[in-house]
């Protein structure tokens, strides 16, 4: 029997397509994994505004997810990941000079014809064009990461608190979703200091771009990579792993983003800048690294992958 590897998805949903669950699951099948979800709110929005949001209660989140988790111990009769779309050009990440995407909220930019960075593999991993799986009816489920987004209020916090805290260790990533990208709130002031305090400590990876930084740390958006630097390890003084800050947001002609690891690792990730209107970039970047933590790798090597895996897709809707 086959343990397929699943990313739990604690999310928001998107009615547009563009963002959130919908995007978060999209990209995770692009790896050749499947999701398990947990939806934290369930939003009205288009591609221009977030019209309406009706939170879901804290204890109904929290119910998904351990539902998500009991599954992963049993099995059932599903067909095996589909094939991905294409292998990419190399397995590993030659050098940390990579391309960063850019959107209104993730802040990722690409270089103008310019090829795939040498970094990972593309759109699809792990498995070439023309080969699948071998047939295998029976399947169990395995929750080997989890991505999260979208919490919106301090209550739901403390219930996804709950439940990490109380069920198998795996690598947690979470996009701290602080707003949309018209600007509506979508975390209440009063659940910033528990999203600190309660949860960054259990994340392996926390990935805001620079305003969320900000936001985060109580401080003005950064100007220069000095400042990023230090307002990042503000972020780590709080108990989590490791931070990604998205950089697109800055000026200039480069955009760059920094990893940064509790035992003080950093990482350049540098490329021109080239303003793209994707929406949910900052979704797909984060579950793409989940996706390849659930798969084994490395965080920088998952860093690498997702970020030319956001290029990749940013490229084909620019050359479209």
């Amino acid at each position: 029997m086959a343990m397929t590897p699943h990313v739990l998805i604690v999310a928001g949903s998107d009615s547009s397509g563009g963002a959130g669950i919908v995007r978060d699951v999209e990209t995770v099948s692009a790896f050749g994994l499947r999701s398990s979800a947990a939806v934290t709110a369930v939003t009205v929005q288009t591609h221009a505004r977030v019209e309406r949001i009706e939170q879901m209660p804290p204890e109904l989140v929290a119910e998904q997810m351990r539902a998500a988790f009991a599954a992963s111990s049993t099995s059932s009769k599903i067909p095996p990941p589909p094939t991905p779309p294409h292998k990419g050009e190399g397995d590993t990440c030659v050098h940390p000079s990579n391309v960063t995407a850019r959107s209104t909220r993730s802040g990722l930019a690409i270089p103008p014809n310019n090829p795939p960075p040498p970094c990972g593999e593309g759109i699809g991993v792990g498995v070439s064009r023309g080969q699948r799986e071998p047939s295998v009816e029976l399947h169990a489920s395995h929750i080997a990461s989890v991505k999260i987004g979208m919490l919106g209020t301090a209550a739901t916090i403390e219930a996804v608190v709950s439940v990490l805290a109380s069920s198998k260790p795996v690598p947690v990533l979470l996009d701290p979703v602080l707003a949309s990208t018209s600007g509506r709130a979508l975390l209440d002031d009063d659940a910033i200091d528990v999203l600190k305090r309660k949860l960054f400590p259990l994340c392996r990876l926390v990935t805001p771009n620079l305003h969320e930084l900000a936001l985060l740390t109580g401080r003005p958006v950064s100007s220069s990579e000095q400042h990023v630097v230090h307002q990042a390890k503000l972020l780590l003084e709080t108990g989590m792993q490791a931070v990604l800050v998205k950089g697109g947001h800055s000026g200039g002609n480069r955009s760059v983003d920094l990893l940064l690891t509790a035992d003080g690792m950093q990482q350049v990730f540098d490329a021109p800048r080239l303003i793209a209107t994707m929406r949910g970039t900052g979704c797909m970047l984060a579950s793409a690294v989940a996706a390849n933590l659930a798969l084994g790798e490395t965080l920088e090597a998952s860093v690498c992958k997702a970020k030319r895996h956001v290029f990749t897709r940013l490229a084909a809707s620019l050359a479209a």
